[in-house]
């Protein structure tokens, strides 16, 4: 019998597997991709992470060391940094390295292979493959579900998904740009939804938008404001659609059974960012995973830790980010405009942020004075900030 069933090898099921396969135990990971690594990401980490996780400086397609935000009206609002606060990396190369590091490790790889069944019982779990027309089952002692945001399989497990969804659209394009982090946002697209237009550094880009609802004929505003406005030629290829959790899952845990990554909603609600979070929690589960196997108790009771752990170190991103994100999909173009010329003109945006945590920033924002007017309608914003500050 297995030690575990990983089901996804995305940045959260393959780093699950590398740290359970380091400390001795018999993992297998189940993907129904044969390219691991291939979905539809920016591929854009912050500069904690990129030194963190030791990321070769060969997947490194581009720097950022400023994001330009436009809107509908004529001008754009620059930040800028002395160094390089994220990095375009190459997503498929990353997730295929830490997949080799885990089967360096011993962890066993199932490519191509549909998980179609997933029975959680008292001594072990059953989980039901289907590959190349042929089904089979296998037995584990415990199962981590790490199958990406909208996926059915972590209810089969007993655990209950993320589902406050957004709907995030990808192309490739011509690059008429520096290699910097272009942000559009409402005004130059529909209230709710942001664009965003990334160097490759091979004279391409990736193009994106996201929001929620989704909306019919979005991809094709974006495209036109990139081009309107210079930053982009054709597009290359179709577009690349997926769903992005901006919330958090209601359940993580179950007696053998753990979700992590995209399908738990350890994703930034206010960019849909999710390698490094998910890098995290991958971490934290595995060292659940550990003592609970070694100690061969694998009750929610004993798996519960993995909860409290992730939770203390994302739970305050996560509830302020969501809260960030209620407000941004309700102001229009207008509303957005205001703020960043407000932010502009007093300084705010001179003073450092971190790509990766947010909420700092995001609650002096949300209680700046200056910025009272434009968020007057959302007076109740006010107890909900001061009860997490």
């Amino acid at each position: 019998m297995l030690d575990a069933i990983v089901v996804g090898a995305g940045p959260a099921g393959n780093q699950t597997a590398l740290k359970l396969a380091e400390a001795g135990h018999d993992v297998l990971v189940v993907d129904y991709r044969t390219r691991l690594g291939d979905k539809l990401c920016t591929g854009i980490i912050g500069r904690e992470c990129f030194e963190r996780y030791s990321v070769p400086k060969e997947m490194v397609l581009q720097e950022a060391r400023s994001a330009r935000f436009t809107t509908a009206s004529p001008g754009e609002v620059v930040i800028a940094r002395q160094n390089p606060q994220a990095y375009v990396i190459d997503r498929i190369r990353f997730v295929s390295e830490i997949a080799d590091r885990a089967a360096d490790k011993g962890a066993s790889y199932m490519t191509g292979t549909l998980v179609t069944s997933i029975d959680v019982g008292a001594d072990c779990v059953e989980v039901g493959l289907r590959a190349d027309g042929e089904f089979r089952k296998l037995k584990s002692r415990a199962i981590v579900v790490a199958s990406g945001a909208g996926s059915k399989l972590a209810e089969m497990a007993g655990l209950s998904p993320a589902r406050n969804l957004a709907y995030a659209s990808q192309a490739v394009v011509d690059a008429h740009i520096d290699p910097e982090v272009t942000v559009m946002l409402p005004g130059a697209l529909p209230t709710g939804h942001f664009g965003w237009l990334v160097s490759r550094g091979d004279g391409k880009a990736l193009l994106g938008v996201l929001g929620k609802p989704r909306q019919t004929g979005v991809e094709q505003q974006v495209l036109l404001a990139a081009q309107s406005a210079g930053l982009a030629g054709a597009r290359s290829g179709d577009w690349q659609r997926w769903p992005v959790p901006v919330g958090p899952a209601p359940v993580t845990v179950n007696h053998r059974a753990l979700l992590v990554g995209d399908a738990a909603g350890q994703v930034k609600p206010a960019t849909g960012g999710g390698i490094y979070y998910s890098l995290i929690a991958a971490d934290l589960a595995a060292e659940t995973l550990d003592r609970s196997l070694r100690a061969d108790d694998l009750s929610v009771r004993s798996l519960s830790s993995y909860d409290t752990a992730w939770k203390s170190v994302l739970g305050r991103e996560l509830r302020v980010g969501r809260i960030a994100r209620s407000i941004f999909e309700r102001l229009d173009g207008p509303a957005i405009e205001r703020l960043l010329r407000i932010a502009e003109a007093s300084g705010f945006l001179d003073e450092d942020g971190s790509f990766d945590w947010h909420s700092k920033l995001i609650i002096r924002g949300l209680t700046y004075r200056m910025f009272d007017a434009a968020f007057s309608p959302f007076r109740a914003v006010s107890s909900a900030i001061s009860a997490i500050a």
